[in-house]
């Protein structure tokens, strides 16, 4: 590892236990917020590693909810996950921009963006008042999506979260998250351990059923790297 890369590692580790928090997992993503130039440094050291970008896009893909889900780093001690997530620019027509579901998720995470004009976060409760919507779930061991009956759901104002934000979530957060404007949004992602063995998903009924996800392709990897590195 370079000095700027090696440097970001260790203050991670630093932050984290074991079996990591929440809180450690905010901590340790507020070190990666503030070495901008380890940001760089560790995306670059991917690029110019070609048997890693081989594994990398074996290990990746393009999420339904729209974005490529790239797994830079999986860590059994401490228990984390490092990801990049990457909205490409509108204009490219690679995948579809923005979280159509609402959903959960089975660990805790803290995240933040590291380029473009930032998310849209809106959160989402069950409430008599709110919104009908088709309940399903998903786990490892389920086949797809699983229904499971419906929920009322109200939602929470819209909360931006700019560039250089921290962003936490635990297992009870029903949220979406959408990308500013029309140019790439890039955020790192530190994915703490399995705590739920299933995720709630949410929709709509007069929303289009989920797009299946699909393997993102080496090429493509190396295009979102080299577009958020120019992003940097």
């Amino acid at each position: 590892m370079s000095g700027p890369e090696s440097a970001l590692h260790d203050g991670i580790a630093a932050c984290l236990s074991a079996e990591p928090t929440l809180d450690e997992l905010t901590a340790a993503i507020a070190t990666v917020r503030a070495e901008p130039a380890a940001q760089w440094a560790l995306l670059r050291a991917l690029r110019d590693d070609d048997p890693r970008l081989t594994e990398v896009a074996k290990a990746s893909c393009w999420h339904p909810n729209g974005f490529a889900k790239i797994v830079l780093h999986e860590a059994v001690l401490p228990r984390f996950r490092m990801r990049l997530h990457v909205w490409p620019a509108a204009d490219l027509g690679v995948a579809p921009r923005g979280e159509t579901n609402a959903h959960s998720h089975r660990w805790d995470f803290a995240s933040t963006v590291i380029c473009g004009a930032g998310l849209e976060v809106q959160h989402f409760v069950q409430h008599p008042d709110g919104l009908e919507h088709d309940r399903f779930r998903w786990g490892p061991e389920l086949d797809g999506l699983q229904p499971a009956g419906t929920a009322t759901l109200r939602s929470s104002p819209v909360v931006v979260r700019p560039a250089g934000d921290v962003y936490r979530c635990d297992t009870s957060v029903v949220h979406t998250a959408e990308p500013l404007g029309r140019g790439l949004v890039a955020t790192l992602v530190l994915q703490g351990a399995d705590r739920a063995s299933v995720t709630e998903v949410y929709r709509r009924p007069d929303q289009a059923p989920d797009r299946p996800p699909r393997d993102l392709a080496k090429s493509e990897l190396c295009a979102l790297l080299d577009t958020t590195l120019a992003e940097l």
